[in-house]
């Protein structure tokens, strides 16, 4: 039943020149300097200039479409319950709001499923804490070939590298390279290569601010200026600032549509925290597909992961 949503061809031989990474600088950022869309560096072809995001085929299996209202109604109630456990009408709801978020796997559950191909690379056997779930790559790749026109190309926001790139280099060879990735990290050196469409010494906060360690801004800002319609798969590894950074967020007027958020959390708080911050986006269609430990020294940190019930490999499953 999935043939109504995946279906193309695969492009074996890569097109295209390689693309030196730009380095963008907070001198740069509002745009007084040079000539990318963030100010510094342009940043070459590979940065597509969108003006929607792609819409996968109208038509869909009648069985397919019963199974996401099914999974849909499924979620919903999940949503609810971990939202009773924490109420106040609940006997012990201020408690559990209490609760150290080292408890976050006891309540802080998956409930959806990737209807896609489900992988992780590498495993934890390979590295310490492994790669990021992901959902669909591969498909993206059969959907979306890396010859596609600009607003149907894939596109992928990696805030937080530490001068690290496995994570963008697996996205870039699953999806056969037709993922265009730009890298943000204001503590780190360009990372270059095929796989990197763009660098920002800029790093991710709930607000537009100058630190020690470099500058940093809004979500929103980021993704208008850049001037994406959609972003297929978000992550961000920012050391406790993803709080900040998620509930200053409007989606209701974000500029882009966004399928797949990938979230390393830092909690700093109560297990409330991070619901609340889960409860928002869950509130603009995202759904959690995977939630993993990142290491035994400390039980609060977690890999979450959601994707959003319109998103799938071919494109947006209805319009904005």
């Amino acid at each position: 039943f999935m043939t109504a949503i995946l279906h193309g061809t695969i492009i074996a031989a890569l097109q295209g020149a390689t693309v030196d990474a730009a380095r963008v600088g907070w001198e740069g950022w509002d745009g007084e300097e040079g000539t990318g869309p963030l100010g510094g560096a342009a940043l070459g072809s590979v940065h597509s200039a969108q003006i929607r995001a792609p819409l996968a085929p109208s038509a869909r299996d009648q069985g397919f479409g019963r199974l996401v209202e099914q999974l849909e109604a499924n979620a919903q109630r999940k949503m609810q319950e971990r939202a009773n456990w924490l109420s106040l009408d609940h006997s012990e709801g201020a408690r559990f709001r209490a609760w150290s978020p080292k408890h976050v796997f006891s309540l802080i559950t998956p409930y959806y499923p990737c209807l896609w191909t489900l992988e992780k690379n590498p495993s934890v056997v390979e590295k310490h804490d492994g790669g990021k779930w992901t959902c669909g790559l591969p498909d993206i790749g059969d959907a979306r070939p890396i010859s596609s026109h600009a607003e149907e190309r894939c596109v992928v926001y990696s805030f937080g590298s530490n001068h690290e790139d496995s994570f963008e280099k697996e996205v870039y060879r699953r999806s056969g390279g037709a993922c265009e990735i730009h890298i943000f990290d204001p503590t780190s050196p360009p990372l270059t290569g095929n796989h990197v469409a763009g660098y920002y010494s800029l790093g991710l906060a709930g607000e537009k601010v100058m630190k020690s360690w470099g500058p940093l801004d809004t979500l929103t800002n980021i993704v208008s200026k850049l001037g994406h319609k959609h972003v297929d798969i978000l992550k961000v590894d920012v050391e406790g600032s993803e709080f900040d950074a998620f509930s200053n967020v409007d989606w209701d007027s974000f500029p882009a549509r966004v399928g797949q958020i990938l979230v390393e959390l830092h909690p700093r708080g109560a297990i409330l925290d991070i619901h609340n911050m889960i409860a928002k986006l869950e509130a603009a269609g995202f759904r959690l597909f995977s939630v993993e430990p990142v290491t035994h020294s400390n039980p609060a940190q977690a890999e979450i992961a959601l994707v959003h019930k319109e998103w799938s490999p071919r494109g947006w499953m209805s319009p904005a």
